[in-house]
């Protein structure tokens, strides 16, 4: 079951993130495209990114796969998570919680931004794109929200696949910030090793 449970995660990555991916590559046919923006979207300015297990479990699988998950990496993602703590939830209420603002451990502060490819990628990453031009600050950016809910529906075993991963590692948690949930997905990972 385990084996074939995070085969299937890990083969629809690419499938999951086909239309964001598409509208990316339509929006740079425009020339409406981040290269000439060095990634404010990836900073304390504007990141809030929360990822589900699933997209947990690319990314971490992915750094596995090309020898970059080891303990220098780990305490980058502990030290990203003390400075802005993200460990710390506020709850408002009816299922809202507060959205911490941080750097992304993985962010360049050059361009690309970021180093990895778009099929890893986290969906909200993805779905952040600027509305026409180049931005040079990051300008003109925004979630295209309808692209993003188009995703989820054309996906539609992604919230059964999801719920079967939570399950399986007994996790309490649908979405967490980015190096949160790297490593709360690493420690389950390790644990079944």
């Amino acid at each position: 079951m385990t084996l074939s449970l995070f085969r299937k995660v890990y083969e629809s990555m690419s499938n999951r993130r086909e239309n964001l991916i598409n509208k990316m590559c339509n929006l740079d046919q425009s020339n409406i495209n981040c290269s000439s923006c060095r990634g404010k979207c990836c900073t304390l300015m504007a990141n809030s990114m929360r990822i589900t297990p699933i997209e947990a479990i690319d990314m971490r699988t992915f750094l596995y796969e090309k020898w970059q998950w080891n303990d220098e990496l780990k305490e980058k993602l502990q030290k990203c998570i003390a400075d802005f703590r993200l460990d710390e939830h506020i709850d408002f209420g009816r299922g809202r919680s507060f959205r911490r603002t941080y750097t992304c451990p993985f962010y360049l502060n050059e361009f690309p931004g970021c180093p990895f490819p778009a099929k890893i990628k986290p969906y909200g990453c993805l779905g952040f794109n600027p509305a026409e031009g180049k931005p040079i600050d990051g300008e003109g950016c925004f979630s295209d929200m309808k692209i993003l809910e188009e995703r989820e529906q054309l996906v539609a075993n992604e919230s059964e696949l999801n719920e079967k991963v939570r399950e399986y590692l007994d996790l309490d948690w649908d979405k967490l910030p980015f190096p949160v949930a790297l490593l709360a997905i690493d420690k389950k990972l390790d644990v079944m090793d």
